[in-house]
Formats: structure tokens, sequence, C-alpha cells
């Protein structure tokens, strides 16, 4: 057999080696997305209820800083956590929804903090519910305020602290 012969039948039962890389590459990435940490939010126990609230709560939050611009941090949280309330009355008796809640923010700002983007909002958010937690199981105790404002303007550093001390992976141990 000539060589060119021997080339193309080897070209034949051997996969180009980009080829070879690529699909290594897609298992690779089907094999990251298997095994994805949600870092302490359990996706799977979140009833409907809590995602129609968290929807709310955002959509709800959107709008109160949308059509007042010059309003504070703390007056923006009252006004949606008014509104959300007599949307959702039982998220006041049954804590549950706002343990939800303030995981989802945790969780989603924990994947923004590994991909490089903007946090803002998502620790803001999860202290916010943290506080009204408090709040309702301490029935004299105001909801401390001034960490949900102090988050909402926060760097990097101190987004990265506040959740890693409340997720139970170790995911942004080497993030700050």
């Amino acid at each position: 057999k000539s060589t060119t012969e021997t080339s193309h039948l080897q070209n034949k039962t051997m996969p180009s080696r980009k080829k070879a890389q690529g699909k290594a590459r897609k298992a690779a990435k089907a094999e990251v997305k298997a095994n994805r940490c949600f870092h302490g939010f359990d996706q799977l126990s979140q009833s409907e209820r809590c995602k129609e609230f968290i929807k709310a709560f955002d959509l709800k939050f959107a709008l109160t800083i949308a059509l007042s611009s010059n309003r504070m941090v703390g007056a923006t949280y009252t006004e949606t956590w008014e509104a959300i309330q007599q949307e959702f009355p039982d998220a006041l008796v049954d804590d549950v929804i706002l343990k939800n809640a303030s995981s989802y923010y945790l969780s989603k700002g924990t994947d923004l903090i590994l991909q490089g983007s903007i946090v803002e909002p998502n620790t803001s958010h999860a202290c916010f519910f943290e506080q009204i937690i408090a709040q309702l199981h301490e029935k004299s105790r105001p909801a401390n305020m001034s960490k949900v404002i102090e988050l909402m303007g926060t760097d990097q550093h101190t987004a990265v602290k506040f959740i890693r001390e409340r997720i139970p992976c170790n995911c942004l141990y080497f993030s700050s």
C-alpha cells in the first residue's frame, strides 16, 4: 500500500485531535454540571410557593427602586416587605419560605462571585431575610437594617466574607 492510502485509512479509524479534545471538553462540562454545588440551597425541597415568593420579591424590589431613584435602601426594603406581606401572609407564620429565600440568595451570590460578577443585591437580600427571621423569632427585636444597607453597596471582599460564613461548602474558600 502507498503512504497516502495508509494515512487515509488511519484518518478513518482514529478521531482527529481536535475532535477528541472537543469530546473531552464536553464530557468535563457534563461532569461539572452533574456535580454542581448549590452552596446549601436545596432546589428539590423548594415549594412552588417559595419560588413564587422569590420572584415576587425580586420584581417588587426592582419596581420600588425603579419608581423612586432617591429612596434610601432601608426604605426600599421596608416598602417591598410591606407589599410582599399582603401577597404572602403565610411567610410571617412559617419561616420556611424566608429561610429558603435567604438560602437562594446566598447560593445565587456565591455563583456570581465565582463567575466574577456583581453580587450586591443578593448579599443584602440574604441578610434582609435573616433579619426578618430573627425579628419573627424575637418579637420585640427590630430588624437590623444597617447590616442590610452596608451589604447593598459593599465591596467584593465583604460580600465573600458574608456569604462564606453562611454556606456549608468550601466553594468560596479561596475567593476574596
